[in-house]
Formats: structure tokens, sequence, C-alpha cells
């Protein structure tokens, strides 16, 4: 299980409890960046956005960023993650 996050909006201690797990990884990365992420993966959820009207309000170019260019980064991930079929 991988956690990627910017810590823009959220507080690390949120996850804090995870750290101790084994199969838990966490990346601080922007996913309006580039990602990649070394190794096989399953799944791909992506839920990064700020979270309440006020941080929108705040951050309107940043929360369009994240919608945007993030969803393109992440289907670029799974397209490069994607299992060869017959």
């Amino acid at each position: 299980m991988i956690g990627m996050d910017n810590l823009l909006t959220g507080n690390i201690k949120n996850i804090e409890h995870l750290f101790p797990l084994k199969e838990f990884e966490y990346f601080h990365h922007d996913v309006t960046k580039f990602v990649h992420v070394p190794g096989e993966l399953d799944y791909i959820l992506h839920f990064a956005s700020p979270a309440s009207p006020i941080d929108y309000l705040k951050m309107p170019i940043q929360t369009l960023k994240v919608g945007s260019l993030g969803t393109h980064n992440l289907l670029g991930l799974a397209k490069e993650k994607k299992r060869g079929s017959s």
C-alpha cells in the first residue's frame, strides 16, 4: 500500500499510524508533477484535492491542477503499470 500527498491541506498526523506497517510506503509528492512509483501496482485511487470550500477559494488554481494534471499524471502511471495482455 502506497500513500502519496504533498500535505498542502493535509497533515502527516492523519497517517502516522500507518508508518509502522511494513506494507505501507509514503511518498511526499505533488501529483500535479510527474508521478513515478517503482514496482507493480494493483490499483490507483486518486483522492487528491483540497477537501473544503474554504480551501477551494484559497487555492483555486491548485484545485484545478490537481483535478486535471493530477488525473492526467495518474492515468499515465496506470498506463505505465498496465500488465501485458493478449
